[in-house]
């Protein structure tokens, strides 16, 4: 089947996934509408940006920029994937305007809001018996007097994401780990003197490595109903100040698909009435031998190539392991890793000018690992590795021979 045309909104790594899953799955190549142009779509051929709108996230610019190339592109279906929270935001606001023009699944803006802002979410999860951690939220009016009502330290975070996104100051990460109410009150601060003035989410620290987090990636039809569902175990998340909790290398493994979480995720979907992507960060929380729900994001995560299991044995030599790291600051991401890539394998290391490091493994049974940057794709349609100082170029999907699979 390849008589449709994907239209990605965004320009970013998870446009490139999406992209790369259509492309192996149907044999089609993507366009993108986006607002800008970013460094992870830029050197494939698997994707072209069809569209460069700066104001894209106007509602009237949306509607007018998606109808536009929808009417001079009517020769073929068209299949539209929000790959941003605040596009889908924008396609829950104006489905009725979309439809007569794309194909999607996106549900009515109240649903949306009531899953992606995030004390929304946990209102939700409450109410569904779905664990999540203490929390507590300020806002500009209150943030310097605020008690909270449990200890330090406290991760904080942004409630409404993309507002978050939009706005800018000195030493921004996506998420705050504050140990004591000096950091607390700096981090504050600084985030509400910026343009962003929305609530605060305060959270109790669930203690555990990387590896403690889960990851799910799933799809609702029209019909409300759960079609896929695919559950990952992180082993390492990124280490720049706007990457915390995205994920570097994930682990697919059917030890950790815990069945009863999964049918409590999928009842919360389906009674939630939910349709196209949704991706949910959550941790396993060793004291109570509970999960805890993160938040919920309103389309395929970035990670979410996870999803497609693909032979890709053979693209390296068997035992060998390629790092690239930072020469300044990659040790200690590389100490970090040493453990998970086991003892028995040939070490080649590679110092490099990028914020980035990149890990290609195969060991006895076929098993290909990778971190950060792309390599070799069997098609030969993206370029060879190039770091550019802070970017990812290039997502990867690697499995082993058995069931297992890791994804970067």
């Amino acid at each position: 089947m390849s008589d449709f045309l994907p239209v990605l909104l965004g320009s970013d790594a998870n446009v490139y996934g999406m992209a790369r899953s259509f492309y192996q799955q149907y044999g089609v190549r993507s366009v993108a509408i986006c607002k800008g142009a970013l460094v992870a779509t830029s050197n494939t051929n698997l994707v072209k940006i069809a569209v460069l709108e700066p104001d894209l996230e106007n509602d009237e610019t949306f509607v007018k920029t998606l109808t536009d190339y929808a009417k001079a592109h009517a020769d073929k279906p068209l299949v539209l994937v929000s790959c941003a929270d605040g596009y889908t935001v924008l396609m829950g606001r104006h489905r009725d305007a979309l439809k007569p023009y794309y194909h999607f699944a996106c549900p009515e803006l109240q649903t949306v809001l009531d899953l992606d802002i995030k004390e929304n979410f946990y209102r939700a999860c409450e109410a569904h018996g779905l664990s999540y951690p203490k929390t507590a939220t300020c806002n500009a009016q209150n943030y310097k007097n605020i008690e909270l009502p449990f200890a330090f330290p406290v991760i904080i975070k942004a409630s409404n994401s993309p507002a978050y996104w939009n706005c800018t100051f000195p030493h921004k990460k996506k998420v705050f780990l504050a140990n004591n109410r000096e950091e607390f009150d700096a981090i504050t601060a600084a985030i509400y003197g910026s343009s962003y003035q929305d609530e605060l989410i305060l959270q109790e620290y669930i203690p555990g490595d990387d590896n403690c987090m889960r990851v799910l990636n799933a799809y609702c039809g029209l019909d409300h109903k759960v079609k896929l569902m695919a559950l990952g175990r992180p082993l390492l998340e990124e280490q720049t100040p706007e990457g915390i909790g995205n994920y570097a290398a994930i682990l697919s493994d059917p030890e950790y698909n815990d069945a009863a979480l999964l049918e409590k995720l999928k009842n919360f979907l389906e009674d939630m009435q939910w349709e196209g992507f949704a991706n949910m960060d959550i941790k396993y929380d060793a004291r109570t031998g509970e999960y805890k729900m993160f938040e919920m994001n309103p389309r395929q995560g970035r990670s979410s190539f996870v999803a497609i299991h693909r032979d890709t044995r053979g693209l390296v030599g068997h035992d060998q392991i390629i790092v690239f790291i930072n020469k300044f600051r990659g040790g200690a991401c590389l100490q970090k890793l040493r453990p998970l890539l086991g003892g028995q394998s040939k070490l080649v290391v590679q110092q490099v000018n990028a914020d980035h490091i990149a890990v290609l493994y195969t060991g006895g049974k076929g098993l290909l690992f990778a971190v950060q940057l792309n390599f070799v794709f069997p098609q030969r349609l993206v370029q060879p590795p190039q770091p550019q100082g802070r970017e990812l170029l290039h997502q990867v999907f690697v499995q082993p021979h058995g069931q297992k699979a890791f994804y970067m």
